[in-house]
This record gives C-alpha cells, sequence and structure tokens, in this order.
C-alpha cells in the first residue's frame, strides 16, 4: 500500500522528495538515470549489482548493492538501509 508505479512524470523532483529510499532492482543495466536522479536527490540507495551501479554508488553514503534476481538479498538490502535511516524526509522536505 506504499508503492506507486506512476509512469512518466514531469514532477520528478517532488515525487523524490517524498521518498525515504530508492530502490533499483534490474536485472540487467547499463546507465541507470533513475539512479542518478535518486543519488541526486540525496536519497539512499539500494541497487541491484549490474551494469553502472556499482560504479554510481560506491562510496555513497548509506547505498547499498545487492545481487540481481535475489528477492532475499534485496529484502535485507532494503532493510539495512531502513534500519539506519534518521527521521524519514526530515533532511530533504526544505530543499
Amino acid at each position: 500500500s506504499k508503492v506507486h508505479a506512476l509512469g512518466p512524470q514531469s514532477e520528478v523532483p517532488g515525487l523524490l522528495a517524498g521518498m525515504d529510499v530508492g530502490v533499483i532492482a534490474s536485472h540487467e543495466e547499463g546507465f541507470c538515470n533513475a539512479l542518478m536522479e535518486k543519488l541526486a536527490a540525496g536519497l539512499p540507495v539500494v541497487a541491484t549489482n549490474v551494469g553502472g551501479n556499482p560504479e554510481a554508488i560506491s562510496g555513497m553514503p548509506g547505498c547499498v548493492l545487492v545481487k540481481p534476481r535475489d528477492p532475499a538479498d534485496l529484502a535485507r538490502g532494503l532493510l539495512a538501509v531502513l534500519d539506519r535511516l534518521p527521521e524519514p524526509t526530515a533532511d530533504r522536505e526544505f530543499r
């Protein structure tokens, strides 16, 4: 009930500001623009270890790589990021 698939949006920054965590669960990827948008918004990200994702989140605080096609690893990564969150969205609301 907390996930909304909205399709293409012109108000991406506003949508990202309402998120606590970004998730990129690609099985295959080149260079993920959605990942870069989430990082630019200051979101911690859980991303699969494919394509350019490892390089993009290397050294980024709060970001976790997980195995592709492994729902249990994705869940572990998401829980790890959620456990480290400060007050949800509080530091992003007034950017």
